[in-house]
């Protein structure tokens, strides 16, 4: 399976967790899932990372982030193709089936996507254990 990787900066410890600062490096501007990794920011972005019971990392120190290609595709899944999907879906159906005005579908279409993201929010702590980053040094 192909791994995305990124080199960052280990910025804190908590336990068994590190908060490594992942840099845009020169080969993310060619990457079409630039936008997925770093949104419109300039600088990097903070991931928690679960490290194993056998390895220290120190803060400051430089390291070596992957992630699966398919954690991405399925984080992009739940960022951006669900909502959409779900608010199409609630505008047709306000609209095409139960008769109300467009400004009603799309009221209750932007209510829906709120949902979905306070749904992914509440269940952020499941969600962090189906999407696995490993560092190295």
């Amino acid at each position: 399976m192909n791994n995305i990787i990124h080199t960052g900066i280990i910025e804190s410890k908590a336990g068994d967790k590190v908060f490594v600062s992942v840099k845009r490096s020169a080969g993310c501007m060619s990457c079409k899932a630039e936008a997925i990794c770093f949104g419109k920011t300039k600088a990097g972005n903070v991931v928690e990372v679960v490290t194993n019971p056998g390895e220290s990392f120190s803060e400051g120190e430089t390291v070596e982030m992957s992630c699966s290609t398919g954690t991405i595709r399925r984080a992009a899944m739940l960022r951006f193709l669900v909502p959409l999907v779900l608010i199409d879906s609630v505008i047709i159906l306000m609209t095409a089936v139960l008769k109300r005005s467009e400004a009603a579908g799309a009221i209750a279409g932007l209510s829906a996507a709120v949902l979905w993201y306070a749904a992914l929010y509440m269940l952020r702590t499941k969600l962090n254990d189906k999407f696995v980053f490993t560092i190295r040094k």
